[in-house]
């Protein structure tokens, strides 16, 4: 279990919203989120946003500033809803 806890941490850290709607780019991240909650091991709610803004390309910069400049870190629905936002902006 430790190995592959380990593989799904490294893969959910390397997804990028390269090529990806953010819409597919949240759900790839959640699925690994799910595997690993299925093997036992409990994603902090920081190492999930970590991974989530890693990911994303250098258009995404101003609203990581906004994310990372709040006092208390933003849930996971309300940074969805600031990338969905972003994302439906610019298309």
């Amino acid at each position: 279990t430790k190995p592959r806890a380990r593989q799904l941490h490294t893969t959910m850290r390397a997804v990028t919203l390269d090529g990806k709607t953010i819409d597919k780019y949240l759900w790839k991240i959640k699925g690994y989120v799910d595997e690993l909650t299925g093997v036992g091991v409990l994603v902090r709610h920081e190492e999930y946003v970590d991974a989530l803004l890693e990911g994303l390309l250098s258009d995404y910069a101003s609203v990581i500033f906004v994310i990372e400049s709040k006092k208390r870190t933003p849930s996971i629905a309300e940074i969805e809803a600031l990338l969905y936002g972003h994302e439906t902006r610019f298309t």
